[in-house]
C-alpha cells in the first residue's frame, strides 16, 4: 500500500524526534566529549532519518521525475517513465529508490 503525504511526514517526524532525543541523551551519557564527537555521534543518529525522508520524497514524485540530459536522434525530448528500484548513492548516503 502507498503511503500518502501526510502519512510519510508524520513518520519522519516522529523518527526525528525519537533521534534527537536518543542523541541528548547520550550527549548527557559522555560529559566531556569534544564537539567533534558529538558531531559524529548526530550525524550517525540522524543521518537515517534524512536517508529516509529522501527516499520518502522521491517515492511521492511517482511518475513526475525529470529526464536530465536526454536527447534523441530525431530531435524530440525524452519522456520520463518512472523510477526502476535501484539503490542510488545521493548527498547524504545510499537511498533506495522505489
Amino acid at each position: 500500500m502507498k503511503r500518502n503525504s501526510r502519512e510519510i511526514i508524520q513518520e519522519v517526524v516522529q523518527r526525528s524526534a525519537e533521534s534527537v532525543e536518543d542523541f541528548l541523551q547520550w550527549s548527557q551519557e559522555h560529559q566531556g566529549c569534544t564537539l567533534s564527537e558529538l558531531e559524529k555521534e548526530l550525524n550517525r543518529r540522524v543521518g537515517g532519518v534524512v536517508r529516509e525522508a529522501l527516499e520518502a520524497g522521491v517515492a511521492l514524485q511517482e511518475d513526475k521525475g525529470v529526464v536530465q540530459d536526454a536527447k534523441c536522434s530525431c530531435g524530440g525530448k525524452g519522456v520520463f517513465q518512472g523510477y526502476r528500484e535501484r539503490q542510488v548513492v545521493s548527498g547524504v548516503g545510499v537511498i533506495r529508490i522505489r
